[in-house]
C-alpha cells in the first residue's frame, strides 16, 4: 500500500462540474484523493505529524491535471508509422502492407511479438499522459487478445478493447467488462451484417464503436444497397444512441449530423488523420459547431493526446469551442462513455488519484497565463505545453513516471531498444523497401513511357586520374575494369594515321559501282593466276550506230566466248589502275 501523500502548492486544474483551478493542496491516500485543500493552507508539518512516513511533493510551479484519455489508440501500427505517409481514406483499406503486418501478427509463433508491442506501446502512452486507452487495431482475433491480455496485470492503465472481431462479444472472462462493439463497412456491407452486428450488442453491454470514415466506393455501396446514406441506415437500425461512438464520420451532410445529435451519439475525432487523410478540414469545424459530444484519440497518424489537441487548436475550431471543453474532450468526456468517470476523469474527493504533473520552470514553458481561471490554464496547457514537458505522473495514487529518474533509468533505455527492433520487425514484415523499390521501378517506366531521361543517364562523364595518387578522393561510385597507362600514354594522333578511314557515300546506283580509287594503284598481282577474256561481240544489224567496247588482253585469245585458260604470267609484273577494275555492264554490253 502506498504511503500518504501531500501535493504542496500546484496550480491544481481539476475539471470537476464547478471547473474550480487555482493554488490547492491535495492529499492523497490508499491510492485515492483524500482531500483537497482549496485554499492552499495545508500545513506540511501537521500532514506528517498525522501521517508518519507520508511523502510531501513539492508542486510549486507545476499544473496538476486530471489523466488524459486516448479513446482510439492503434497499436497494431503505432510502431510503423511510416506507411501512412501517404494514405488516404480511399485507399487505405487496400493497403498490402498492413495486411501483411496484420497477418504477421495473427500468426501463432508471433503471438509473443504482440504481447512485447501492447506492453511497449501502452508504457509510451503512459508517459506521455494518456491513463487510458482505447485498444482499435482492426485485425486483432479473440485468440491475440486472450493471449496479450491473459495478465491484466501487465496494462497499468485503464483500458478498452474494440472488438472487430464480433466472437469477441461472446467473451465471459475477466475481459468481458472492458470489450465494446466494433463495426467496419466495406463495398460488401449489406443486411446481414447489419443483423448481426445488433445480435452481437444484444449479448454485451451494448456499446458500440462504428468506423465512419468510409471511402468513397463504400459509401457509394451502402446507398446503392439500401438507398440511404450510411448515418440515416444506422439510425433506422437503432444502432445511434448515447452509447454510439462514430470514429472519423466523412462524406456527411448538415442533415446527418443533426441526426447525430438528435440520437445522442457520439464522435470519435482523430485530428491527425482528419487532417492527414480526409482532405475536408471544413468538415470537422462543422461537427465541432454543432454541439455533438466528441471524443479524441491518435488514430493511425496520431503520435500523443496533447499533439491531437494542439492540432485542434491550430486549425482554429477553438473560435467557438472554449479551451476547456476541448480538454475535456480528452478527459471527462471518454470518462463518462466508457463507464468509469465515476472513477476518474477529474480531480474530486473520493476519486482515484489520477493525476499528470507538468512542469512550467522551464522558460520556454513559464508565464503566458492571464489568470489562473480554468479556461486561461486550459488554453496555456493546449498551446504552449507538450507530452515532454511531463514531470510525473501518478496513477491510483501510485507514481509511475518521474522525469528525474527517466534519463538514467536502465529499464527505460531497454525499452527504447526493444521498440527499434520491433519496428524494424514490422516495417520487415509490411515489406517496406520492397514496395518503395517496385514504386521507384514504377516511376522510371512511367517517366521512360513519356520521354524523360534521368538524371543519371544525362550526367556529363567524371574523368578520375589516379596516376598520381592511387586513391579517388570525389564523389559517387565507379568501378576499376582496367588498366590503360600504355593506352594513355601512347599518342592518339600516330594510331588515327596508321589506320585511314576513307569512307564515301553511295548517291546512285545508275553508274557503275567503284569500289576502288582512280589514282590509287593496287596490288601486285601474282606470278601464277587466271583471265578472263571476252571475244569482241558480233555487231547486230539494229544497233550499228553502237560502239562496240573491247578490252585487249595479252596472251592468246580462245574461239569461245568467256572462256578460262590458265595459264603462266610473265614474270613482269603488270601494275594496273584502278579504275579498269569495275563491276556491272551498262545497258547494250
Amino acid at each position: 500500500m502506498e504511503k500518504p501523500q501531500l501535493l504542496k502548492g500546484g496550480i491544481v486544474l481539476t475539471l470537476d462540474k464547478s471547473s474550480r483551478s487555482g493554488i490547492f493542496d491535495i492529499t492523497i491516500k490508499n491510492g485515492k484523493i483524500s482531500s483537497i485543500d482549496y485554499e492552499g493552507k495545508t500545513s506540511t508539518t501537521q500532514f506528517l505529524t498525522e501521517n508518519p512516513g507520508g511523502r510531501v511533493i513539492d508542486a510549486a510551479g507545476m499544473i496538476i491535471l486530471p489523466g488524459l484519455f486516448n479513446s482510439r489508440l492503434v497499436s497494431a501500427y503505432s510502431l510503423c508509422k511510416m506507411f501512412f505517409r501517404k494514405c488516404s481514406y480511399d485507399n487505405n483499406g487496400s493497403s498490402v502492407s498492413l495486411n501483411l503486418i496484420d497477418r504477421y501478427l495473427a500468426e501463432k509463433v508471433n503471438s509473443g511479438r504482440l504481447s512485447d508491442i501492447l506492453e511497449l506501446v501502452y508504457k509510451r502512452s503512459m508517459m506521455n499522459g494518456e491513463i487510458f486507452v482505447n485498444e482499435s487495431s482492426p485485425a486483432f482475433k479473440k485468440f491475440q487478445i486472450n493471449d496479450a491480455f491473459s495478465d491484466l496485470k501487465s496494462v497499468e492503465q485503464y483500458f478498452n478493447i474494440t472488438a472487430y472481431d464480433l466472437k469477441l462479444m461472446e467473451e465471459t472472462g475477466p475481459l468481458k467488462s472492458f470489450i465494446s462493439a466494433g463495426f467496419r463497412a466495406d463495398e460488401d456491407i449489406n443486411s446481414y451484417a447489419i443483423s448481426s452486428l445488433k445480435r452481437s450488442l444484444q449479448s454485451g453491454h451494448g456499446r458500440l464503436i462504428i468506423d465512419a470514415s468510409l471511402s468513397q466506393a463504400a459509401y457509394e455501396s451502402v446507398r446503392q444497397t439500401f438507398g440511404k446514406p450510411y448515418i440515416n441506415v444506422l439510425a433506422e437500425n437503432g444502432l445511434l444512441n448515447s452509447n454510439t461512438l462514430l470514429i472519423n464520420p466523412l462524406n456527411i451532410t448538415d442533415g446527418e449530423i443533426g441526426i447525430i445529435k438528435e440520437k445522442n451519439a457520439n464522435i470519435l475525432f482523430c485530428p491527425s488523420d482528419f487532417a492527414n487523410m480526409s482532405g475536408d478540414l471544413s468538415l470537422a469545424g462543422r461537427i465541432f459547431d454543432s454541439g455533438i459530444s466528441i471524443l479524441l484519440g491518435t488514430g493511425l497518424t496520431g503520435t500523443d493526446i496533447l499533439s491531437e489537441l494542439k492540432i485542434i487548436s491550430a486549425l482554429g475550431y477553438t473560435r467557438t469551442l472554449p479551451y476547456e471543453s476541448l480538454l475535456r474532450s480528452a478527459i471527462t468526456g471518454p470518462a463518462g462513455f466508457f463507464g468509469i468517470g465515476n472513477v476518474t476523469g477529474s480531480i474530486e474527493k473520493t476519486k482515484s488519484a489520477d493525476m499528470i504533473l507538468i512542469s512550467l520552470r522551464d522558460i520556454r514553458n513559464s508565464g503566458g497565463m492571464p489568470d489562473l481561471d480554468s479556461e486561461s490554464v486550459c488554453w496555456h496547457l493546449i498551446n504552449s505545453l507538450t507530452a515532454k514537458d511531463i514531470s510525473s505522473i501518478i496513477l491510483k495514487g501510485k507514481q509511475i513516471f518521474n522525469r528525474a529518474d527517466y534519463s538514467s533509468d536502465q529499464e527505460n533505455l531497454k525499452s527504447a531498444a526493444k521498440i527499434a527492433e520491433l519496428s524494424a520487425l514490422l516495417y520487415s514484415a509490411g515489406k517496406l523497401k520492397e514496395y518503395k523499390e517496385r514504386k521507384l521501378m514504377n516511376k522510371r517506366v512511367e517517366d521512360l513511357s513519356l520521354g524523360k531521361e534521368y538524371e543519371e543517364e544525362t550526367r556529363s562523364p567524371v574523368f578520375v586520374d589516379m596516376t598520381e595518387t592511387g586513391e579517388y578522393l570525389g564523389e559517387g561510385e565507379f568501378k576499376i575494369l582496367g588498366n590503360k597507362i600504355e593506352e594513355f600514354r601512347n599518342s592518339r594522333e600516330s594510331v588515327q594515321e596508321d589506320h585511314p578511314s576513307d569512307l564515301m557515300e553511295i548517291k546512285s546506283f545508275e553508274e557503275d559501282l567503284n569500289l576502288i580509287g582512280d589514282d590509287e594503284e593496287i596490288f601486285e598481282l601474282p606470278k601464277l593466276g587466271i583471265k578472263l577474256v571476252e571475244k569482241k561481240r558480233e555487231e547486230k544489224a539494229n544497233h550499228a550506230d553502237k560502239q562496240t567496247h573491247q578490252e585487249e588482253v595479252t596472251g592468246q585469245e580462245i574461239e569461245d566466248e568467256f572462256s578460262v585458260i590458265p595459264k603462266i604470267a610473265e614474270h613482269k609484273v603488270t601494275t594496273l589502275k584502278r579504275s579498269s577494275l569495275k563491276f556491272g555492264f551498262k545497258e547494250g554490253e
